[in-house]
Formats: C-alpha cells, structure tokens, sequence
C-alpha cells in the first residue's frame, strides 16, 4: 500500500479488511442480541405457561378429583394430563417458533437485505429442551393434583 501511495499520490487506499472485520463485529452483535431475545422469549414462554397452570389448578383439581370419584385409573389421569400438556405446548412452541422465524427472516432480508439461514440444530435442539422442560413440570402439576384426596376436597367444595 505505501509503495502504491508513493507511485500514485492521487489514488486512496481502503482496508477493506479492516471494514469487513468491522461488519463482522456489528454482526455478531447483532446475532447475539437476537439469542439474548430468543432465549429470554423461551424464558417468558415458561412463565406464562406456569401462570396458567396456576389460574386453572382450581379447576383441574376439581376435574381429576371428579373423575377419580367416577372410577378412572390414576395411569388415565397421567395420559390425559400428558396428552393436554403436550398439545397446548405444542401448539404454543410451533406457533411461538412460526411467528419468530417469520419475523426475524422478513427482518433480515428486508431490512438488511441479506440471506436468511436458519440454525436448525439450534432450534430443533431448543424446541425439545422447551418441550422436556414443559412435559416436567406438568409431571410435577399432575403429580401434585393426584396425591391430594379427592373426599377432602369435595368437602371442602361444598
């Protein structure tokens, strides 16, 4: 470059390197902004997810105690709690994980114009630590519904 500059006083030089190293930097800021939201959405996704549980365990109580009363199996009881949580999460994940891929790709391509790849690894992998972290704690929910009794609680009921 300086031989260049010397040879020919009127031509600048640009590091194009040093500008490549700098959108790189902006990049990966951005990139790592993007995973701090997503992860605190995951985050805000569980909450929301404890909190309905938590409005509505009057009533699931009542339902299990209902249905223990009128002979069902405990081993039902588990199915249809799984089967519950599992669709609502479920809808809830691929609905949460549309609407956020959606966005970010129209993001990216529109806004900064650029190629929209998706880590599927990264959200596959996301996906079933949402998915293993709900199906826990509706074991625990439906573990603490079916150990209370169901004749205390209609008692109380009444």
């Amino acid at each position: 470059q300086l031989s260049l500059a010397r040879a020919y006083p009127g031509i600048t030089t640009i590091d194009a390197g040093l500008i490549a190293g700098r959108i790189k930097s902006y990049v990966d800021q951005i990139r790592q902004l993007i995973q701090i939201f997503t992860g605190l959405s995951l985050v805000a996704g569980l909450l929301i997810f404890l909190a309905s549980l938590i409005s509505t365990s009057q009533d699931r109580q009542r339902e299990s105690h209902y249905y223990r009363l009128m002979g069902m199996q405990t081993r039902d009881l588990w199915q249809i709690s799984f089967i519950e949580f599992l669709t609502l999460g479920g809808l809830a994940l691929l609905v949460g994980v549309g609407l956020a891929t959606a966005i970010s790709g129209t993001v990216v391509s529109l806004w900064f114009n650029l190629e929209v790849t998706l880590p599927w690894v990264v959200m596959l992998s996301g996906m079933a630590v949402f998915m293993l972290t709900m199906l826990t704690i509706s074991a625990l929910y439906t573990r603490a519904v079916l150990v209370s009794k169901p004749m205390a609680f209609i008692r109380n009921e009444a």
